[in-house]
């Protein structure tokens, strides 16, 4: 090593160069800068020199090699000190230490940070432009923390996932100050969008001055003397040497398995007690080594056997067993994973001991401000290119987007602050518009307006004075614009100095010659079987199969048997006898076939009875009305419903729902008590877990009709007053809402104990035991409504998806785990929730884009399993969109009477069609959901 090269002077008379050497300030400043912009580095290593050792001199060409006893001898005095001296080069040329986060840990430019929404109890989101939520804010347990000036909501995480959520704390729009809990790893906090762009959070007690997120120099730890400027050159680096792990600007997604890793051994699965590969004969692919930590918990999505290395790739040991959670053993630095070979493409694994949803491996860069920017190794993610990114994808002349979920309603935009202000319904404020400096843009109306760089940070603005014509001053990257209310609907925002005619926010699809094109076909989905009740008639909406793209410019047609008969939305099949294979078609405006599909029409017969069907129902306010389970248990002979609660308007029957839920709900072990009990989260043994106090003292005492804690069938076992289960048994384990501690009975008394919600798991064969429950021979579960419901675009319920399919998987794992020969069906829920004329002010033709996006993946997903018993049965096409639904008929206004012109004296009243309580149907449309349900149970009845 060619110490000149990097130590400025020390070649000057180095024999009397005894004491450590000092490196000026300025000299280590250009040397991080150098090194920060280096594309191939490997610092070598710093080694302490002994009596006998041998020094490595770079670039000698002959006698490479100098003696330390020789050094000794011919340099004086440098034996002594040369340690040490070595040993201060590596301390004071520290980057960690010199660089370190500010003070301020709210990084705007978080992936994570959700503009817009606050947070609403266990780990969700709810859309609110008055409220921005940070991304997950790393924390450490007993620590205190401040968050500042203007917090909402404060919120405790195990893990970066909404699913891990501890608690929740809510606030007056105040500086707020919590101390982490012992579990906690993560926070998130809601804080009030008009004071975002001066946010904090900061470790202390106290808040102090606003400091923007970022990393800061300790001066004081920079010494006098350093490394000389230009001194470290690309070719004092090993070529190729530097690699992700050794910079501070590349890290990891979530995924840690990169499937284009060269050493991914396809058709081999790793022997756990050897380590080594062997021919699975297409059955198992084993993963290249994955990088571990020992001592470290790391989950993967799937698990067969699995082996250590250390360091020098030497296997270490093994594992074989179920569970996918694992701890890295000592001494390993990598792991190999079998994975089955249908997972393979979709296997995760992650740092932690909570499963995350499914994502690519990727490495994420991180920019001068702490902003992340993605980068893959493996193929590009769905949605990852953005319009902007194309040739073929233009904008329309009007640049503002109404959609944009950054759009702040009831709000102006202050031109001299950038902060938005309240302003009573007179105004609107756009989202952040993109603007290119220098360029002039017109807009329909002016309020105030204000620009922001590229981290959307506050640069200047303009008032109501000026003209609408603005020219964008440089540094500008954003302009947000306050609009009247009255224009709000037609505010147009063009390039130019001439305001264009009013178009809608849009993208052209461009030809190979830029001319336009029309946009394509929308997607029709149907499960490869329809089941139809014999002897009944059976209807299918189209409505519900198509994506609503352009609704009204596509005909629906089902063809190709005699069965049926076709209507303008939809097919009725009246007493259906004969099966068959029909075909879906759809047809565009010119009538030619835009989509199709081949459907089997499987029926079954209303008179097969072969003994008892026990059959379990989990859903949500759909399947706790009770209309469609009482119309299976009607039209199927010996159908036993089995479950913890009796649904309101079918209270001789059982099941497990609950309005209002989500499949993460029944995921959450305590939820809120005036929200509902989820019995299948249970502890390890030997626990059996009842609940919480708080729920159950309200359940043992409502009546039948309360929506949340009404209708328990095992209410009467709970005290009134205090909660607690009346005649308790050892390891009996409860939730002391009071205490907000769990409890267990130890035979005499409830005691606390250690025990926390981290070892609580879906385990469907302990909820049996626990509650009594039959062994079923159906499982049906329909969700989905309250599970997307917030989603606003095709992309956020495609990742939403990622999520529900990982608990789904979940859910019927453990299921079939406890009952092998139980079927497991996923009625696929409504894609058509009203019209859009509904009481309610529900959105619904956004509604049902979104809705019949989740159609679409469940069908993908879960369709053609039934060699693993897992069924799809179509219940949201089974349910008519006009009079499914409970309406009012009302006056299409308050002074409307519509005299009748030829007879005044005798006014004719018109009225029009109201959807009420949408997105719920009427009795008659849930019954339209028990005839499929009907269908399948006897068609697949043993």
């Amino acid at each position: 090593m060619d110490i000149t090269s990097y130590v400025s002077g020390i070649t000057a008379n180095i024999s009397n160069q005894t004491a450590a050497k000092s490196i000026p300030a300025s000299t280590v400043g250009q040397g991080y800068i150098d090194l920060a912009n280096l594309t191939k580095t490997n610092i070598e290593s710093v080694n302490a020199l002994a009596t006998g050792n041998t020094l490595a001199l770079s670039g000698a060409t002959t006698a490479n090699t100098l003696s330390i006893t020789n050094l000794q001898t011919s340099v004086s005095g440098l034996s002594s000190t040369v340690t040490g001296f070595t040993a201060q080069i590596a301390a004071k040329v520290n980057t960690s230490a010199i660089l370190v986060t500010g003070k301020n840990l709210l990084n705007p430019a978080d992936l994570n940070v959700a503009v817009g929404y606050y947070l609403a109890g266990s780990g969700a989101l709810t859309s609110n432009s008055t409220y921005n939520t940070s991304g997950f804010i790393p924390v450490t347990s007993g620590q205190t923390y401040t968050a500042s000036p203007s917090v909402r909501f404060w919120e405790w995480y195990t893990a970066a996932s909404t699913g891990s959520s501890i608690s929740i704390s809510a606030f007056t729009l105040t500086n707020a100050t919590l101390t982490a809990p012992s579990t906690a790893n993560y926070c998130r906090v809601t804080y009030n969008n008009s004071t975002w762009s001066t946010s904090q959070f900061e470790l202390g007690s106290s808040a102090t001055t606003f400091a923007a997120y970022g990393n800061q120099i300790i001066s004081s730890l920079i010494p006098s003397a350093t490394i000389a400027d230009g001194s470290v050159t690309t070719s004092k680096l090993v070529t190729g040497a530097v690699t992700p792990l050794q910079t501070n600007f590349i890290q990891k997604g979530s995924n840690l398995f990169n499937i284009l890793d060269p050493d991914c051994a396809i058709s081999f699965f790793v022997n756990y007690t050897t380590g080594v590969l062997t021919a699975s004969s297409g059955s198992y692919n084993t993963t290249g080594y994955i990088p571990v930590s020992a001592g470290q918990q790391y989950t993967m999505s799937d698990k067969h056997q699995i082996a250590y290395y250390n360091a020098s790739k030497v296997y270490v040991s093994g594992d074989n067993s179920t569970g996918t959670t694992q701890t890295v053993p000592t001494g390993a630095a990598y792991v190999r994973c079998s994975v089955s070979t249908p997972n393979w493409s979709v296997f995760m694994f992650n740092t932690g001991s909570t499963a995350l949803p499914y994502t690519a491996f990727q490495y994420q860069l991180q920019g001068v401000n702490g902003e992340l920017i993605t980068t893959q190794a493996a193929p590009i993610a769905d949605a990852s290119i953005t319009p902007q990114k194309t040739t073929f994808l233009q904008k329309s002349n009007n640049l503002f987007n109404i959609s944009d979920p950054n759009c702040a309603i009831s709000y102006f935009v202050a031109y001299n602050t950038g902060i938005l202000t309240a302003a009573s319904g007179s105004y609107n404020t756009t989202g952040y518009i993109p603007v290119v400096p220098g360029q002039q843009y017109t807009m329909s109306d002016k309020h105030q307006i204000a620009y922001y760089n590229l981290n959307q940070v506050y640069i200047s603005g303009d008032n109501s004075s000026t003209g609408t014509t603005q020219t964008v001053p440089s540094g500008a990257a954003y302009v947000r614009c306050s609009v009247s209310t009255p224009n709000w609907l037609q505010f147009m925002f063009n390039t130019g100095a001439t305001l264009l005619p009013y178009v809608g926010f849009q993208y052209q699809l461009l030809s190979p010659d830029n001319g336009t094109v029309s946009a394509p076909n929308p997607g029709m989905a149907y499960p490869a079987n329809l089941y139809l009740l014999g002897g009944y008639q059976n209807t299918i909406y189209f409505q519900h199969t198509v994506e609503k793209w352009k609704p009204y410019n596509f005909t629906s047609r089902i063809e190709g048997n005699a069965l049926f008969i076709n209507e303008s939305n939809k097919v009725r099949i009246t007493n259906p006898v004969t099966e068959g294979t029909v075909t879906a078609n759809l047809y565009d405006d010119n009538f030619n076939i835009a989509a199709s599909k081949s459907l089997n029409f499987l029926i079954g017969s209303q008179t097969k009875n072969n003994g008892t069907v026990n059959i379990i129902t989990i859903g949500d306010s759909w399947s706790y009305n009770g209309s469609y389970l009482a119309k299976a248990v009607a039209l199927c002979p010996a159908l036993v419903t089995n479950g913890t609660r009796h649904p309101y308007s079918a209270t001789t029957l059982n099941a497990e729902a609950r309005g209002g839920w989500a499949l993460n709900d029944y995921f959450t072990a305590f939820g809120t008590p005036n929200f509902g009990f989820t019995p299948f989260m249970q502890p390890a043994d030997p626990y059996k877990y009842w609940g919480s106090t708080e729920f159950w003292s309200q359940a043992s005492t409502a009546i039948t009709t309360n929506y949340f804690y009404g209708n328990y069938v095992n209410a009467s076992g709970f005290s009134s007053s205090t909660g607690l289960r009346l005649s308790p048994a050892t390891n009996d384990m409860m939730y002391d809402s009071t205490a907000a501690a769990l409890k267990v009975y130890n035979g005499t008394s409830w005691v606390t104990t250690t025990a926390t919600t981290s070892t609580f798991t879906f385990n469907f064969a302990k909820y049996r035991s626990v509650w009594g429950i039959t062994q079923p021979n159906v499982v049906t579960i329909m969700l989905g409504i309250n599970d997307f419901v917030n989603c606003t675009t095709k992309a956020a319920a495609i990742t939403a998806f990622a999520a529900y399919k990982t608990q789904m998987d979940t859910v019927i794992a453990s299921v079939h785990a406890d009952s092998p020969a139980a079927k497991f069906v996923i009625m696929i829920p409504p894609t058509f929730v009203g019209n859009p004329d509904n009481d309610s002010g529900n959105f619904t033709a956004r509604l049902s884009f979104i809705y019949w996006q989740i159609r679409k993946l469940l069908i993908d997903t879960y369709d053609n399993r039934q060699s693993e018993l897992i069924y799809v049965v179509d219940a949201g096409s089974a349910v008519d969109p006009d009079y499914g639904f409970v309406a009012n008929y009302e006056v299409p206004f308050q002074d409307y009477t519509n005299a009748n012109n030829t007879n005044p004296a005798t006014p004719v009243v018109e009225t029009r069609k109201v959807i009420t309580n949408s997105p719920h149907p009427s009795n008659q449309g849930y019954a339209q959901v028990g005839v499929v349900l009907s269908a399948f149970i006897q068609k697949t009845r043993a």
